[in-house]
């Protein structure tokens, strides 16, 4: 089946990198030990990874739109990136939206929130706090700021914070929440399965929450079909074809397979579904939770 026979994609998480950058910092792709999930990730160090390299691995998916998602963990200065993917998007039309990163907790969160959002592009924040964090006082603070500037909050939050993340949709219902990157679930046993599909159901519970379905393949790098379809069903079953979209986590799950693969696994694994709501799920869903303009295959 060729690009224009398939359903459009919008890619909801995708990494763009300048590794020799003079303003940016790429701590977790530049510092020589293992990552920390992933193990050797030598294969994806590359010195460049943007539009020009992702549309090499993608060109035959039909990928209309893409959201970038904050890589520059060593940045001393959250809103740099943001600027870098500004300008980048102006040069070469991608990325559609972004995804930054910034201390929600810090004395001048509303502030440094301001800087961010002079930037057209900029759709959402993501975090990796623990819950000692995501439940202070200065945190929630920040956090109630986001609705200001309909930004989306991100964060895998996992077995460990689905209760705290219940908590934050129900605080704060006018601030979409997104349990990212599938709640990142580190293992593949039934049990933990179990107990991952009644995180998501309990946060899943609270009407303005999103799943995105990405990055699977960081802990099952000899994934299959098979392998992937009780996680993606499960996250469907809980959230509903309506409030889940797909990301690819390209590069970084390129250690795992080629991209037509995943985006290909993803296809077949929601074929069952109505038409309706597989465009939904591949491509609608993320054009209106990140506002990248009139859905499906219209450019906007």
């Amino acid at each position: 089946m060729g690009a224009a026979e398939l359903e459009p994609f919008v890619d909801s998480h995708v990494h763009f990198w300048r590794l020799d950058s003079e303003t940016l910092d790429y701590d977790i792709l530049t510092r020589p030990e293992a990552h920390p999930i992933m193990g050797d990730i030598d294969g994806v160090r590359v010195v460049r990874f943007g539009p020009k390299e992702l549309e090499a691995c993608s060109r035959f998916q039909n990928v209309t739109k893409v959201v970038h998602v904050q890589v520059a963990f060593g940045a001393t200065d959250p809103v740099a990136e943001t600027v870098w993917l500004e300008e980048l998007a102006r040069d070469t039309g991608v990325p559609h939206g972004i995804v930054g990163t910034e201390d929600l907790g810090a004395p001048d969160v509303a502030a440094r929130l301001e800087a961010h959002a002079a930037h057209p592009l900029l759709r959402g924040l993501r975090a990796f706090g623990d819950a000692a964090e995501l439940e202070s006082a200065a945190w929630r603070r920040g956090y109630a700021l986001l609705a200001q500037h309909r930004l989306v909050f991100h964060h895998v939050f996992g077995v460990g914070l689905f209760g705290v993340a219940r908590s934050l949709a129900e605080e704060f219902p006018e601030v979409s929440l997104c349990v990212d990157q599938t709640g990142l679930p580190l293992r593949r046993d039934d049990e933990y399965f179990a107990q991952w599909r009644r995180g998501l159901a309990l946060v899943s519970a609270a009407p303005n929450t999103v799943c995105k379905i990405s990055s699977l393949g960081m802990v099952d790098q000899r994934w299959t079909v098979e392998t992937l379809r009780p996680w993606v069903l499960a996250a469907i079953d809980c959230f509903g074809p309506k409030r889940v979209f797909f990301g690819s986590n390209f590069p970084m799950d390129s250690v795992a397979s080629s991209y037509p693969d995943l985006v290909n696994a993803f296809r077949t694994i929601i074929s069952g579904f109505s038409p309706d709501d597989r465009c939904a799920m591949l491509a609608d869903n993320a054009t209106r939770v990140y506002r990248l303009g009139p859905r499906r295959d219209q450019d906007g």
